[in-house]
């Protein structure tokens, strides 16, 4: 692991703000640089995943460094293969000034620990099948590969992940 000193804890409603700040500063700045994103953020249901404690802040140095949602069950997207042995990791992103720190790495040992602890042998995740570059970036940590699948349109999906053409990966704990 690397020598950033972080700690993971749960966003707040009070930290709204700043998360939403902080994904429309990322699609900005992906846009700009080419990447794929977002075309459209359901912050109802960010708010929700905040008030049900599913999601997290990564903190550096007492300011946001990053957030992430975990999931214990994604049909939406995993469909079968969802037998509840698995966490899911959605809508990582990392703030601008603090990329390129390998935060992800601290993260991912998190949720190693937390998919033991709730007894989850995987710590799944998906991203876009074109971006072959993320997909490398994921697989550099010992994620594989498990599938390419079309979401759905299921209004119980939020509305970013509907309808995408993702790779689904997956990592053993």
């Amino acid at each position: 692991m690397n020598s950033v000193r972080l700690r993971i804890v749960k966003t707040t409603l009070e930290d709204f703000p700043e998360v939403r700040k902080l994904f429309e500063m990322t699609k900005t700045h992906q846009q700009k640089a080419g990447y794929k994103v977002w075309e459209e953020i359901d912050y109802s249901d960010v708010q929700k995943e905040i008030a049900n404690s599913n999601q997290h802040k990564i903190v550096v140095a007492d300011a946001m460094a990053g957030i992430f949602s975990v999931q214990y069950e994604d049909t939406f997207i995993w469909g079968v293969r969802d037998k509840q042995d698995a966490i899911y990791l959605h809508r990582i992103v990392i703030e601008q000034s603090h990329q390129g720190q390998r935060l992800f790495e601290n993260l991912l040992a998190w949720a190693k620990g937390h998919a033991k602890g709730k007894g989850r042998r995987f710590v799944r995740m998906d991203t876009w099948a074109d971006n072959a570059r993320l997909i490398r970036y994921y697989q550099s940590f010992g994620f594989e590969r498990v599938d390419e699948v079309t979401t759905g349109n299921n209004p119980e999906l939020p509305i970013q992940n509907r309808n995408l053409n993702v790779v689904l990966l997956q990592f053993e704990v």
